[in-house]
Parts: structure tokens; C-alpha cells; sequence
């Protein structure tokens, strides 16, 4: 605070005030980073893949009724997540956009993912496009 009452002119203290302010919530808030992946379900969040992550951890280290716990965590946040997703997006779709509501609903579900099959004796070069 001192840097910024000692700075001459207005545009020198609002200057030294941002780097102090930017500084300090770098260091009080650090950046978490999480990865996403193409598969993830849309309700899957940054706070229950950090839970995941400590579980898998937890698991690997052997402490069992830490793992335990963070396992029935995940349970629960999973579903309320779930609810929470479907409510704020899925819900209002049932009334206005019948054929999006469905599209959603299966890809909540897993079924809009397509297996290829292949025949035996066929390579996927074969096969016309």
C-alpha cells in the first residue's frame, strides 16, 4: 500500500495498485488446471474430477477409508449434478423441442454412440465409404 500512496501521478498508482492486486490474487488463488476429454459427460464438473483424481490416489497409496469415502462422495455429487443438469437444461426441452429433448436424453444415456461393426474377414480399408 505504501508503493501506491509514494507514486506521483494517477495513472502511476493505478498501475502499481493493479500489479499489487494482480500479484496478490496469484498468490492467494492459484490457478487450478483440469483437463477435459471429448467423452466426458456434460454433467462431469472441475470439482468432481479433482474428486476422482484424490480417490484414484487415495486407492493408489492404500488409505481404504479415505478411498472409501471419497468413492461414496463422488456417488452422491454425481447425482445431484445429474438432476442439476438435466433441470437447468434438459427439462425445459420436454415441453417446446420434443426431438432435442430426446437427442439429449440419449446422449445422457450413451445411446447415440455408434459401434462400428466389422465382419469377419473384412478390414476397415474395404469397406466403401
Amino acid at each position: 500500500m505504501n508503493e501506491v500512496k509514494s507514486a506521483s501521478s494517477a495513472c502511476a498508482k493505478t498501475d502499481v495498485f493493479y500489479q499489487t492486486f494482480v500479484d496478490a490474487v496469484d498468490e492467494f488463488f492459484p490457478t487450478k488446471s483440469v483437463s477435459t476429454q471429448f467423452t466426458d459427460k456434460p454433467w462431469i464438473n472441475a470439482e468432481l474430477k479433482s474428486l476422482i483424481v484424490k480417490r484414484h490416489t487415495a486407492f493408489n497409496s492404500g488409505k481404504l477409508c479415505l478411498w472409501r469415502l471419497l468413492l461414496n462422495k463422488i456417488i452422491r455429487l454425481i447425482k445431484r449434478t445429474k438432476i442439476a443438469f438435466y433441470n437447468c437444461n434438459v427439462a425445459r426441452l420436454r415441453l417446446t423441442k420434443l426431438r432435442q429433448w430426446h437427442q439429449q436424453i440419449q446422449k445422457m444415456t450413451g445411446l447415440n454412440r455408434q459401434k462400428k461393426v466389422l465382419l469377419p474377414g473384412a478390414s476397415s480399408l474395404n469397406i466403401a465409404n
